[in-house]
């Protein structure tokens, strides 16, 4: 949560393209494709139509066609070349400005103190400035709260050298200012300065040598190219060499002065040593001892050296800064000026004051100077991280010599403010043609290798420069001698090609979330294969699936299928052309995407690997890093430093363009191990809106700023990519198991794996970076449970991931340069914005209706107070509450409060119209008060406060400007503040001990959600309120019905009764046995009136259920509304209560008997034989008339003489049982008693056979609690073979219409009950649709009782529809799949998969019994109950707070009153302000990166 958030702020087309499979014959990565497209079926070669969903949303925003690149990347050149050239012109003419009028002011015979003095001073500070800035960038960049592991001190001869070489520079620099520019002319003086570039030249030469000859040319283009290297250096040397001297020599035959012919050569031959690559190099060793790390995160020495060059400059700057003060005064007093002038001790007609008051020009030439300076740097430094340094530093500071003359000789005659005056010696033309040279051995000397060389997109200053400074005299000079120029064999190093992994973890993704991220695997493998025919060299990619779940034995699941079935539209590959692995942990499955990028699905088997996102995580971390880098070749040559692993989500949309960019940051610097991308939520609704304001704030605020005070501290798994030897420093802590005692472990690893890991990374000494120019889409939830359970991981994991960084905060600013105590403590100052933000929104509301009613303020308490309350009330329910139910609750709640917000807005949009009415009435009232001697605020706090939000978020959508329309979802953002502030977080606290993923779990099966849930709820108390206050009323008995009448009658409506043809019996036979039989065999049992008595039923309930012979509990057991309404029972709210009581009755199984020799032994099974006597009398007795009573419907048993609601249902199931009682399909098959054999459990063959488990396909993926049903009753036996259940290929019903029900009983392997369905009238295709409304109730009235029956017929029933296309695609991928042969695997990538899933090592999975489950639900428990009392205490603190520092004497000069509370608002707007800023400079940085990719692209 970002601290804006919390106050009451107002804050595609798809292209069809028909593309033609190509054979595949060639080699990628570390696998090989050889395969032959033949004809498939009878078939022709195919040639499979590619849909490419390109959703214009996800193209990226670098640019369109080449002719706007090029016409962008002219006007962005000529832009960099205008400023600076410009910066650098002013820079140098205001320097020669300074310089000649102090010359002219020491002309012996008009010798002005105060002007000299002046002009001292501006020119002590042109030079100073840049030390001073160096010295400032150089302490806070490698100085303070820095590591000298990883920023090192220098060797003791490189202080030695810096010290030296810092001494003779200010020494130099200080008479080429003081002594020597001001004797030279105008133009003479410019072209002298571009005579520093002797030693550089000479060093140049020797660096040239004849290995150069072979290097990556031939024989002869390689001698020409030395000698022109050579003869380019040698000819610099001359040209600069001798311009110098004869100019020095003329001007000492001219003025005979030793002096100036002295001193000119000797300060450009040390300004040209010292600004040397080979002494500044020599000056910035790094000692050995102070950077052991160097070696862990794989940095070069070079990279230490360019580490160690800040603490170089930071003292060298700092003598600098103390000597140029000193030997400016001895120079200028002394050498200059003869002791005439003393310029810290000044005349008596010269004050202090005089000469630090400036006239405007000297002031605008002063300041001009400075900036010219600054930003003639800065724009250069711009230019080279754009990849422009050929427009923006070579030709812009070639071209400032010649520019800078022209200028001077144009205002030559016409300089009218009086800016140029000539010098003490005059030269001819001859001495100006003479030091033109300079220029052009400059050209010579730095030229060519200044325009050649380039650096990577976004490098960093050290990669760019030698030293972190500039010079303000020099300018352009030392930028093209500071600027850093790589050899042949260190280019070769810099440019090795990268290998990304793209790698995706997937799980239950829908097909279009899918389709999606396969669309974008897609577009980057089409740009890897562009840029492959471009350049052979060019960067690899790789892309891998880590698929949880996506295989269960030898069978592929149905997502996993899904996933396969969509290469072929997505990827443009052919299913039937695969590589097929079967591995250790399951599956994986290859193909060659567009023919040169690797592409894999790892099938993971649960069984063999650890489930869930972050063990996939590791689990492709370690393949990347422990087995790909290791097995590289020569020819990919892999290493941690250029290797990276680019993460995915499966629902995600990306561009190859948002790809690339990332890893440009983590190209420009070592240092940062990871880069997140600007993720925008997909989505339709009101929740998507809210979603779309939230993701912006978040990137826009928290990202940015995280990126430029500190480091970012998550980068999503959804789209980030990772350094590999970054990874490979956490990855052993990574794949820690989760302590059982301590929970905060579990919130910290398992809710929250991409925080932690980024934490890890962080606590290790790595950047991690925010790149707003990439850019992907991902899915959000749409439906308020899927956002309330998705957030309810989220808040707690990043709490908790920060409160982490909090407590560690010395050791994590101690071992990461990017983090200081500034910016942990602005991540506390989060975590306790968000601690407090129910507070703050009960604060909001209750302000609001102050504002809006104008209550009193014992009104506000009291809806404080209520508010309070009742979120008090809503944590106690979450705690005790069903899950469902406190989301309903939430739901209702969150539509209150959004009524309360718009009071809130109401009451502020009338404070604002207030305060505004009262702005413009301030001008008469000011004058009033200033009478009176008071002083009144013109506007209210909180109207600042909102002006400035409004302000800041306006300002925010215009530097985002192609985001600015998010925006308009704040107004849903504000109107759901409660409900994401207040609720939400009450349910995420309370919810701790929630260990579910929440998003895509395959739901309970009958579990009801939403407001039918939520009202069925209310319902049955309601209607148990009802019925008790009638309990002792006597209800109406209604009029009974005959069994015709029934509406609850156990003959289904598709069941036809058949016409009896069986003997009846006597009338008097059967009215005696009616008799005997009420009275002696159905009285009401004893456990039955007990169970009247416990639902708090009247009395006269009993006769009515003994009348209609529900005499046993099981009788009672699944009654339904209808059957208690039947008996008698009208009243609405008895009859819900007793239905949910029979609901939760056992219900009676017995009747599964298959020992059944005789009628006598059924009718026992049935409980029922007491009617034993009257079917005999009927002739039913023996085992051969069991037969013969399939045949009797409900009138023939009424004419037997059995009325009783309860006893005919009970004998219609019996009657149905019949049909498979003896019935040999249902035998136990052959396949299951070996699998019991070979599990030792062969005595339980009769409870498998009696549940209906007659194959093993059926047995197929049982759990424990079934094997506890079936009867075995031993724990260890049931948790073996539920392992081995695992193993047993699953049943899958296609979705489809049959022919008629006997196709369909024959697909599901129950053709045995074929008999059963026809006498029912279920026969026909056209009773198909008549089994759509079947239950399992209705199942078991028919006589189905087998559970494992009972499942498969109602997973039968669920199927009965028609399929849609995808999944017809997927059942044809099944079958594709099944026909491809499984190839070689390779031996060691198996070793590998082997050892890692060993016993012992992180991956392999952990029985459930071995974990200690009940112990992290205690301590989640226990770590819920505490959180919750801590936060209801410090938010009430909190208010309580703010109500009593009042100081009610402040209202006269209307200002607030609660001063504490405006404190707070004061530093949160502050916090808020630095945000602000640190997104200004991000977008700065994101201006530059997305110029310079634009500049690459075209």
């Amino acid at each position: 949560s970002t601290l804006q958030h919390l106050l009451p702020v107002w804050i595609p087309n798809g292209k069809y393209m028909n593309v033609p499979y190509q054979r595949m014959n060639g080699e990628a990565g570390a696998f090989q494709v050889n395969a032959e497209l033949g004809s498939i079926a009878g078939g022709s070669e195919a040639e499979p139509e590619l849909k490419l969903e390109t959703l214009n949303r996800g193209r990226g925003r670098v640019g369109t066609n080449a002719r706007s690149f090029r016409a962008v990347k002219v006007a962005i050149g000529a832009l960099l070349f205008a400023l600076v050239l410009s910066a650098t012109v002013v820079s140098k003419l205001t320097l020669i400005s300074m310089t000649s009028r102090l010359g002219s002011a020491l002309v012996a015979d008009v010798v002005v103190p105060g002007t000299a003095v002046s002009l001292y001073w501006q020119l002590l500070f042109v030079i100073m400035v840049p030390q001073c800035v160096t010295f400032v960038r150089t302490m806070l960049r490698g100085v303070c709260g820095k590591r000298t592991s990883t920023f090192p001190w220098p060797t003791y001869r490189a202080l030695a050298v810096g010290i030296v070489s810092s001494i003779f520079e200010v020494i130099a620099m200080t008479c080429l200012v003081f002594l020597v520019l001001t004797h030279l002319p105008k133009i003479s003086a410019i072209f002298t300065m571009n005579g520093i570039f002797m030693v550089q030249a000479v060093l140049d030469l020797r660096r040239v040598k004849c290995c150069d000859l072979l290097h990556g040319r031939g024989i002869v283009r390689g001698l020409n190219a030395v000698l022109e290297n050579k003869v380019s250096r040698i000819a610099g040397i001359v040209l600069q060499l001798f311009p110098i001297l004869a100019v020095a020599v003329y001007i000492g035959v001219i003025t005979r002065d030793v002096m100036l012919p002295v001193t000119l050569p000797l300060c450009l031959l040390v300004i040209s040593a010292v600004w040397s690559t080979g002494c500044q190099r020599l000056g910035t060793k790094a000692s050995t001892r102070t950077h052991p790390e160097a070696s862990a995160h794989n940095w070069s020495s070079d990279s230490t050296r360019l580490r160690s060059r800040y603490k170089s400059n930071f003292l060298n700057s700092a003598i600098r800064i103390i000597l140029y003060p000193f030997v400016s005064y001895i120079i200028f007093r002394y050498a200059l000026t003869h002791n005439r002038i003393d310029p810290w001790c000044l005349h008596e007609s010269c004050s202090i004051a005089d000469v630090f008051t400036w006239s405007g020009k000297d002031m605008g030439l002063f300041f001009a100077q400075i900036l010219g300076s600054f930003l003639g740097y800065i724009f250069a430094w711009v230019s080279c991280c754009m990849g422009l340094h050929r427009w923006g530093l070579a030709i812009p500071l070639f071209l400032c010599t010649p520019v800078s003359v022209a200028i001077c000789v144009g205002v030559m005659h016409h300089d009218t403010f009086g800016l140029f005056q000539e010098n003490l010696v005059e030269v001819n033309r001859i001495v100006t043609s003479t030091v033109f040279l300079l220029w052009l051995g400059q050209m010579l000397v730095v030229g060519f290798s200044i325009w050649k060389e380039k650096n990577v997109i976004l490098a960093k200053d050290s990669s760019m420069f030698v030293s972190p400074h500039y010079d303000g005299v020099l300018l352009e000079q030392q930028i093209l001698l500071n600027r850093k120029v790589e050899d042949v064999k260190k280019k070769q190093i810099k440019k090795e090609n990268k290998t990304v992994f793209v790698c995706s973890t997937m799980y239950r993704e829908d097909s279009d979330e899918m389709e999606q991220m396969l669309s974008s695997i897609h577009n980057l493998a089409s740009y890897y294969s562009e840029e492959k025919e471009k350049n052979k060299t060019c960067d690899n990619f790789e892309s891998h699936i880590f698929f949880d779940g996506g295989v269960n034995g030898d069978s592929l699941t149905h997502f996993a299928l899904q996933l396969v079935s969509l290469l072929e539209t997505s990827l443009g590959v052919d299913v039937r052309v695969c590589q097929r692995f079967k591995t250790p942990y399951g599956y994986r499955l290859s193909w060659l995407v567009e023919n040169v990028m690797p592409f894999s699905i790892h099938l993971k088997d649960n069984t063999k690997i650890k489930n869930k996102k972050r063990w996939s995580q590791v689990m492709y971390m370690n393949y990347v890093l422990n087995y790909r880098i290791p097995a590289s070749n020569n020819t990919t040559h892999m290493t941690g430093n250029n290797t990276f692993i680019l993460t995915t989500d499966a629902d995600i949309q990306f561009t190859a363009e948002s790809a690339v960019v990332l890893l440009d940051m983590l190209d420009s610097d070592p240092q940062v191990g990871a880069v997140c991308a600007r993720t925008h939520p997909q989505g339709s609704g009101l929740l998507y809106w809210y979603q779309v304001f939230d993701y912006a704030i978040g990137h826009w605020f928290q990202k940015a700023a995280e990126h430029i005070l500190g480091c970012v501290l998550c980068c999503p798994g959804c789209f980030s990519a990772f350094r590999c030897c970054a990874l490979s420093s956490v990855l052993e802590t990574y794949s820690t198991e989760v302590s059982n005692s301590k929970a905060t472990e579990f919130l910290i690893k398992d809710m929250g794996e991409d925080r932690w890991l980024c934490t890890l990374l962080v606590e290790k000494g790595w950047r991690l970076e925010y790149c707003a120019v990439s850019e992907n889409h991902t899915h959000c939830p749409e439906d308020f449970d899927t956002f309330f359970k998705q957030r309810r991981r989220w808040i707690p994991s990043t709490v908790a991931n920060l409160s982490l960084l909090i407590t560690q905060a010395s050791e994590i600013t101690r071992g990461n340069d990017t983090v200081s105590i500034l910016f942990v403590l602005f991540q506390s100052v989060l975590v306790f914005s968000t601690a407090i933000s129910p507070a703050t929104v009960i604060l909001v509301i209750a302000s609001g209706f102050a504002s809006a009613y104008k209550v009193s303020d014992s009104s506000v308490i009291a809806i404080i107070v209520l508010l309070l309350l009742l979120s008090i009330a809503y944590g106690l329910f979450c705690i005790y509450g069903k899950p469902q139910q406190q989301l309903d609750v939430a739901k209702l709640a969150s539509f209150i409060l959004v009524i309360f917000m718009g009071v809130v807005f109401a009451g502020n949009l009338k404070n604002m119209i207030y305060d505004a009415a009262f702005l413009i009435q301030d001008c008469s009232l000011s004058e009033t008060c200033a009478k009176n001697g008071t002083f009144i605020f013109p506007l209210t706090p909180s109207t600042m406060y909102l002006t400035l939000f409004t302000l800041l978020f306006i300002v925010a959508g215009l530097v985002h400007f192609n985001e600015f329309s998010c925006l308009i979802h704040g107004v849903w953002y504000f109107l759901a503040l409660p409900s994401g502030y207040l609720l939400l977080l009450i349910y995420s606290v309370a919810n701790l001990d929630d260990r579910s993923w929440g998003t895509r779990e395959a739901s309970a099966g009958g579990q009801e959600g939403g407001v039918g849930s939520f009202r069925k709820y209310v319902d049955s108390y309601f209607n148990n309120i009802v019925g008790f206050w009638n309990k002792n009323k006597t209800p109406d008995v209604i009029e009974k019905k005959t069994p015709d009448q029934s509406p609850g009658s156990t003959i289904q409506s598709g069941i036809a009764p058949i016409v009896a043809s069986h003997p009846i019996v006597d009338d008097a036979v059967r009215c005696q046995y009616e008799t005997l039989v009420n009275e002696r065999e159905f009285k009401l049992s004893d456990q039955v009136r007990q169970w009247l008595a416990d639902v708090e039923c009247p009395p006269e309930y009993a006769d009515m259920f003994e009348r209609h012979g529900y005499f046993k509990l099981s009788f009672i057991a699944g009654m339904t509304a209808e059957d208690l309404e039947f008996i008698g029972i009208q009243s609405r709210g008895y009859v819900l209560r007793l239905e949910k009581a029979a609901r939760d009755l056992p219900l009676y199984s017995e009747l599964d008997c298959d020992e059944i020799n005789n009628v006598g032994i059924w009718l026992q099974c049935l409980e029922l034989q007491a009617y034993w006597r009257l079917f005999e009398a009927a002739g039913y007795k023996t085992r051969a008339d069991l037969e013969n009573l399939k045949g009797l419907a409900e009138e023939d048993l009424q004419r037997m003489g059995i009325h009783m609601r309860a006893h005919l249902g009970r004998l219609k199931q019996g009657i149905n049982r019949i049909y498979y009682l003896h019935n040999s399909q249902f035998k136990l098959h052959q396949d299951v008693v070996q699998w019991l054999k070979t599990n030792d459990c062969i005595q339980y063959a009769q409870h498998f056979e009696r549940e209906g488990y007659f194959n093993s396909r059926f047995i197929a993926g049982l759990k424990s609690k079934d094997f506890e049903a079936i009867g075995i009753t031993e724990r260890g036996l049931r948790l073996r073979l539920e392992r081995e259940a695992k193993s047993l290929p699953a049943f899958v019903i296609q979705k489809g219409i049959p022919l008629d029900v006997r196709t369909w009983l024959e697909s599901l392997e129950m053709q045995g009950y074929q008999e059963l369905f026809a006498t029912a009238g279920y026969k026909h295709k056209g009773d198909l649709e008549s089994l759509k409304g079947l239950k399992a109730d209705d199942l078991k009235k028919l006589g189905i009782l087998k559970k494992a029956h009972l499942q498969r017929l109602m997973e039968g029933i669920d199927r009965l529809t028609y399929p849609t296309e995808g999944e017809n695609k997927v059942h044809e991928t099944k079958t594709i799949l099944q026909g491809v042969t499984f190839d070689d695997e390779d031996a060691a990538e198996s070793a590998f998969w082997e050892t890692a899933l060993a016993v012992g090592q992180p991956l392999r999975p952990i029985e459930a019994s071995f974990k200690s489950d009940a112990e992290l639900k205690v301590a989640l428990k226990t770590l819920r109950n505490a959180t919750l009392a801590v936060l209801l205490l410090i938010n009430i603190m909190w208010i309580v707070l703010l109500y009593t520092l009042q100081f009610p004497e402040l209202v006269k000069y209307n200002l607030p009153s609660k001063a504490f509370e405006s404190l707070f608002l004061a530093v949160y707007a502050l916090i808020i302000l630095v945000q602000f800023g640190a997104m200004i400079a991000h977008r700065g940085v994101t201006l530059v990166h997305y110029l310079a990719r634009v500049e690459s692209t075209s």
